[in-house]
């Protein structure tokens, strides 16, 4: 048998200072992806924040009504919003707004959010990016969106 293939990750980091922000850059991010047609998981921490960002793709009108599905099974859709920390479409690229990295071997880019909202959120934004750093994952310059 012939060695399994690693996928080589690159996280992306958005720095983020206030909620406002925060919902423009996850909007940028999966339109940019739907525009392109190439599939994105959204991984939130429970139900409640699925329903929030479901609520944001389907009627905020910098995100222009981006069809998506929330999913605890696999899906064809290309946005899947899930608690769950699985690959439900396939997708090559994550949005992880769960509060740890992201499974290296599974997603070519991981986008996260460097979330400077308060310290909590700024130390756990500092965590994940050592980790990443740290396990060889490419990170490009910081993003300010």
């Amino acid at each position: 048998m012939g060695k399994r293939k690693t996928m080589k990750s690159r996280a992306i980091f958005y720095q983020v200072k206030d909620g406002k922000q925060k919902l423009s850059v996850v909007c940028k991010i999966a339109k940019e992806h739907f525009d392109r047609g190439e599939p994105l998981m959204i991984w939130v921490e429970n139900d409640k924040g699925g329903e929030f960002i479901d609520r944001l793709l389907w009627s905020d009108p910098s995100c222009t009504f981006l069809p998506h599905e929330m999913s605890l099974d696999e899906s064809r859709e290309l946005l899947v919003i899930t608690p769950l920390k699985e690959n439900l479409n396939q997708a090559h690229s994550l949005l992880n707004l769960r509060g740890n990295p992201a499974p290296l071997e599974v997603f070519s880019t991981i986008h996260e959010l460097d979330d400077q909202t308060n310290e909590v959120r700024a130390a756990i934004s500092k965590e994940k990016y050592t980790f990443y750093r740290e396990n060889g994952v490419r990170i490009p310059e910081l993003m300010l969106k």
